[in-house]
C-alpha cells in the first residue's frame, strides 16, 4: 500500500475511533473546556485587576488625565489644542469652595467645566446634562444625599460660598447627576460659565491626554516647546512606572494561578490520553499491520486529541467569560469602587494557545509509544484471554478475593500511581489552604493596626493623594466633647503632630550616616526606589539639617509607647515623661549591635522651638501612631514623642491628628452603631475592630478566592481522573470478568472483588494523605505562617474528614456501577464481541 493510501486509511481509522468513543470524547472535551475556562478566566481577572486597581488609584487622585496644568491662559490653551502630541484636552475654572453646613467640612469645589474635563475627572453626568445657562448645576449623588434631595433632576439647591469676604448664597436647578466615587477626596459641583462676568480673562485649569505612552518625555517636550511654566504642570502619578510595576505585582497571583492550572491540566490530560491509548492499543497495531509508519501513527493519535481540543477550547472560552463575570464582585471587594470587567483579545488567544499546545504535549509520549507497537504481538492476542506473570501462591488465612484485589491493584502501576498522586495533591492543597485561612488571628491584627477599639482620624491624614493639614477641622473641640460624653468609653488617647527641621549635633549626625552607609551603602541602595527618601538623606548628609516630626501623645498612646517590647534602648519613666522635660525617639527594630540607632542617643539633648528636651528612650512606635500622609520633603525624617500638654504649649494652633477609644465590651455594639452614623454624617474617617476585619477580608479576598479555586480545581481534577481511571479499568476487563463468570464466579464475588480494589486504592490514598497533611502542615505551612504576623498557627484536618467519605464513595461506587451496567450484556457477547 502506498504512502498516500496509508494516510487515507490511517485518517479513516482515526475518525472512526473518535466516533466510537462518545463518552470518552465528552470527558476529554469537558476537561479541556474546564482547563481553558479556568486559564481564560484567570487571564481576564488579571487584566481586570490591573485596570480596576489603576482606576481606583485614579479616582483617589481625582483624574485620569496624563497632565494637569494650572493657572494657564486662553492663549496657551489654544496652543495646546493645536499641539500635535495632545490627544484630548479639558478646561475648567474654579469659582469658589462651597461652605454649606450640610457638607460637614467636605472639600466641595464649585467649578465651570467642559465635558472633556468632567470626563477626565470622573465627574461627567450619567443622568441629565452639563449646565448651560446661569442658575443650572450638576452634582454627584453624595452632594444630593447631604442636601437631603431625592430624584434630583429639576430640583433646586442652595449653595453658599465666600466671595470678597462675604458669604454668597444662590439657588441652582439641577440638570445633571453622576454617581459619586467612594474614594474621591474632592467633590465637584459644575455650573455654567455664565456665572462669571468675563471667563475669557480668567486663568483656567487644564487636564490633557497625550498620544504617546511616554508621558514624562511628552510633558517635558511640551513644556519646552510651548514655554509653559514647569511648576504649573503636574504629571499624573498613577502613570508612573513604579506605580505600574506595583499594580503588576498585585496581579501576579493570577499569572501564578494560571500556570498552576496548566501544570495540573497537563497531568490529568496526559493521564486521560494515556488510558485512551492503552484502550486503543489494538487499533494502532492494526494500523501498523496495514503498513502505516510510526510517524503516521503518532500523527494520528496527536490529531485525534487535537481535534477534540477545538470544541473544548471554544466552550472553555465561553465558560471563562461567564466565570470571570461571576467572580468579579467577589475578587474585587476591597477596591471600594464598582469593579468593571476588562476583556482583551490576547487573554483568550493566549489561553487557547496554551491549552492547545498543552494537549499536544500531553499526547506526545503516548503517541511515541503507539508508534513502537509490534502488531504481531497484539494481533496474536485477538480472541484469546490469558494472564501474564508468574503464578501467585495463596496466603493461608487471607481471603482469596482480597489477595486477587491486591494483585489487580499492582497490574497497572503507572496509571494507579498517577491517579493517586493527583488525588493526594488535591487533598494536600485543600488542607493546607484551609489551615492558612483558619490561622488568621484578628486579635493580633487589631493590636498592630488599630491600637484601640475605635480610632477617629483627621480627614486630610487619610486622603491618599492629599497632604495632611495639622490644623484641620475634622476632629474639632465639639467632636471631642461628643465622644467623651459617650457611655461606655473608659479610656482615650489623643495624638497631635508637627513637621519641623532640626540642626543635627555631630553625635546624632554620626549615628545616622554610619547606619545608612554601612556595608558600602547597602541600606541606601535598598531605599533607592524612593526618590523623596533618598533626596532627604543626602540633604541631611550635606547640610547637617534633618526633617523631623514631633508627636504629642497622651492616654492610651503613652501606655503603648512604654510597653517593654517597644523600648529599644533606655527606660521609659512615665512620671518623668509627663513632666514635659523629656522626649522619646523613634528607632529601628532588630538593628545590628555594631551600629547605634540612626537618631539621637539616649541622654542627648534635642532643641525644639528653642526648648531643650532630653531623650529618655528610643522606642518602636505602633503603626497607627505614625500612619498617615507624609508631607513632601519629610520622606526621610526623625520622629520624637512628647506629652500632648507640652505639645499644645509649643503649637497651640494644631488640632488633633487622631483619637483612640477603648470601650466596655457590653457597650461595644451600641457605640459601634452610634459612631458609624456620627462619623458618616460628619465625614470623619473611623477604624474599628469590625471595619478592620472586614477590610482585611476584602484585601485578601482576591488571593483567598484564587487559592481556594486552585486548590478546589486540583482536587476536582484528581477526583475526575480517578473516576476516569476506574471506569476505563472496568471496561478494559470485560473479557476477564466474563471468563471468571464462565469458570463459576458469581456476580456477588466480582462485586466484592471490585469493592476490595476500591477500598485498597482509597486506603492507600487516604493513609498517604493523612501522613503528608500532618507532615506538610506542621513543617511547610507552619513555617509559612511564621512569616505572617497576622497568623496564629491552627492545625486542623477538617477538610480531610469531609473528603474521606466522598473519596470512598467514588472509588467503591463507580466501579460497581460500571460492573452492573456491564452485566446487561451476555457473557458470550463479552468473550467474543466479533461474533454478534
Amino acid at each position: 500500500m502506498g504512502k498516500r493510501e496509508n494516510n487515507a486509511a490511517v485518517r479513516r481509522l482515526g475518525r472512526r475511533n473518535i466516533q466510537e468513543h462518545f463518552l470518552r470524547n465528552i470527558l476529554i472535551i469537558a476537561v479541556i473546556a474546564l482547563l481553558a475556562g479556568s486559564v481564560s478566566a484567570l487571564n481576564v481577572l488579571g487584566t481586570s485587576a490591573y485596570y480596576n486597581i489603576q482606576s481606583f488609584y485614579m479616582q483617589q487622585y481625582g483624574s485620569k488625565g496624563h497632565v494637569r496644568i494650572e493657572n494657564i491662559s486662553d492663549a496657551k490653551i489654544r496652543e495646546l489644542e493645536k499641539y500635535s502630541e495632545v490627544k484630548g484636552l479639558g478646561k475648567s475654572i474654579l469659582i469658589a469652595d462651597a461652605v454649606n453646613e450640610e457638607f460637614h467640612g467636605k472639600s466641595v469645589e464649585i467649578r465651570y467645566s467642559d465635558g472633556q474635563y468632567a470626563e477626565y475627572t470622573f465627574s461627567k453626568p450619567t443622568q441629565g446634562r452639563m449646565p448651560k445657562t446661569l442658575g443650572e448645576a450638576a452634582v454627584d449623588t453624595d452632594i444630593l444625599k447631604d442636601l437631603g434631595i431625592e430624584n434630583g433632576i429639576g430640583q433646586s439647591i442652595e449653595l453658599d460660598w465666600i466671595e470678597n469676604g462675604k458669604t454668597i448664597r444662590k439657588t441652582f436647578q439641577i440638570t445633571g447627576i453622576w454617581e459619586c466615587s467612594k474614594v474621591t477626596s474632592v467633590h465637584k459641583i459644575w455650573v455654567s460659565d455664565a456665572i462669571l462676568k468675563d471667563s475669557q480673562g480668567i486663568e483656567k485649569t487644564v487636564e490633557l491626554m497625550f498620544k504617546s505612552a511616554d508621558i514624562r518625555k511628552s510633558a517635558e517636550a511640551m513644556i519646552q516647546k510651548l514655554q509653559i511654566e514647569e511648576d504649573a504642570c503636574h504629571i499624573n502619578e498613577i502613570y508612573d512606572e513604579n506605580v505600574s510595576q506595583s499594580i503588576e505585582t498585585e496581579t501576579l497571583a493570577y499569572k501564578v494561578g494560571a500556570a498552576a492550572v496548566l501544570i495540573c491540566g497537563l497531568l490529568i490530560i496526559h493521564s486521560i490520553i494515556h488510558v485512551a491509548y492503552v484502550t486503543d492499543i489494538k487499533l494502532y497495531g492494526r494500523m501498523k499491520a496495514l503498513g502505516a509508519t510510526p510517524r503516521q501513527i503518532r500523527k494520528s493519535l496527536v490529531w485525534q486529541n487535537a481535534v477534540l481540543s477545538v470544541p473544548g477550547i471554544g466552550i472553555g472560552v465561553v465558560i471563562g467569560v461567564v466565570g470571570a463575570k461571576l467572580m468579579l464582585p467577589i475578587v474585587f471587594q476591597n477596591l471600594q469602587i464598582a469593579p468593571n470587567l476588562y476583556i482583551e483579545w490576547q487573554d483568550y488567544i493566549l489561553a487557547a494557545l496554551f491549552v492547545y499546545f498543552l494537549v499536544i504535549a500531553a499526547a506526545i509520549k503516548p503517541a511515541f509509544s503507539a508508534g513502537k507497537i509490534n502488531p504481531s504481538d497484539l494481533l496474536g492476542e485477538e480472541g484469546h484471554i490469558y494472564f501474564k506473570g508468574k503464578a501467585e501462591r495463596r496466603i493461608p488465612g487471607v481471603p482469596v478475593l482480597f489477595q486477587m484485589a491486591l494483585y489487580n491493584m499492582g497490574r497497572n502501576k503507572k496509571k494507579n500511581i498517577l491517579a493517586v498522586f493527583l488525588l493526594i495533591l488535591g487533598i494536600l492543597s485543600v488542607g493546607s489552604i484551609y489551615v492558612i485561612h483558619k490561622s488568621f488571628d484578628i486579635d493580633i491584627y487589631m493590636k498592630e493596626i488599630a491600637l484601640s477599639d475605635f480610632t477617629l482620624s483627621e480627614r486630610t491624614l487619610m486622603d491618599t493623594w492629599g497632604e495632611y493639614d495639622p490644623e484641620g477641622t475634622t476632629l474639632s473641640t465639639d467632636v471631642l466633647k461628643d465622644i467623651r460624653g459617650l457611655d461606655g468609653v473608659y479610656e482615650m488617647g489623643t495624638l497631635y503632630s508637627k513637621d519641623i527641621s532640626l540642626n543635627l549635633p555631630d553625635h546624632a549626625y554620626g549615628n545616622i550616616t554610619r547606619y545608612y552607609e554601612q556595608n558600602d551603602g547597602e541600606v541606601l541602595e535598598y531605599m533607592g526606589h524612593s526618590v523623596g527618601w533618598t533626596e532627604g538623606y543626602y540633604s541631611v548628609r550635606d547640610h547637617h539639617k534633618c526633617a523631623a516630626t514631633v508627636y504629642g501623645v497622651d492616654g492610651i498612646i503613652n501606655d503603648r509607647l512604654a510597653e517593654r517590647g517597644r523600648v529599644l534602648e533606655g527606660k521609659v519613666d512615665k512620671e518623668k515623661f509627663l513632666s514635659g522635660k523629656y522626649v522619646l525617639a523613634q528607632g529601628i527594630e532588630e538593628i545590628e549591635p555594631a551600629y547605634a540607632q540612626p537618631t539621637y542617643s539616649v541622654g542627648d539633648i534635642v532643641e525644639i522651638e528653642g526648648r531643650a528636651y532630653e531623650v529618655m528612650a528610643i522606642i518602636s512606635a505602633p503603626y497607627p501612631v505614625t500612619e498617615g500622609n507624609i508631607s513632601p520633603g519629610y520622606e526621610f525624617s526623625l520622629q520624637f514623642f512628647m506629652p500632648s500638654s507640652e505639645f499644645c504649649e509649643l503649637y497651640p494652633d494644631n488640632t488633633v491628628r487622631r483619637v483612640f477609644l477603648n470601650v466596655d465590651s457590653d457597650e461595644k455594639e451600641n457605640i459601634q452603631a452610634y459612631l458609624e452614623g456620627y462619623t458618616d454624617r460628619n465625614n470623619i474617617p473611623m477604624i474599628s475592630e469590625k471595619s478592620v476585619e472586614m477590610e482585611y477580608r476584602k484585601e485578601t479576598s482576591a488571593s483567598m478566592a484564587i487559592s481556594n479555586i486552585l486548590a478546589g480545581m486540583i482536587l476536582f481534577i484528581g477526583a475526575v481522573n480517578m473516576v476516569h481511571v476506574e471506569i476505563t479499568s472496568v471496561n478494559m476487563r470485560k473479557k476477564e470478568f466474563a471468563m471468571m463468570q464462565s469458570l463459576g464466579m458469581t456476580k456477588k464475588q466480582l462485586r466484592i472483588l471490585l469493592l476490595f480494589e476500591g477500598m485498597g486504592i482509597a486506603a492507600v490514598a487516604l493513609l498517604i494523605s493523612y501522613f503528608l497533611s500532618f507532615f506538610v502542615i506542621h513543617t511547610v505551612v507552619s513555617a509559612y505562617l511564621e512569616t505572617k504576623w497576622t497568623a496564629a498557627y491552627n492545625y486542623t484536618i477538617t477538610p480531610l474528614l469531609i473528603i474521606t467519605p466522598i473519596l470512598i464513595l467514588i472509588v467503591v461506587g463507580v466501579p460497581i456501577l460500571c460492573f452492573n451496567q456491564m452485566q446487561k450484556e451476555e457473557i458470550m457477547q463479552r468473550l467474543y464481541p466479533w461474533e454478534k
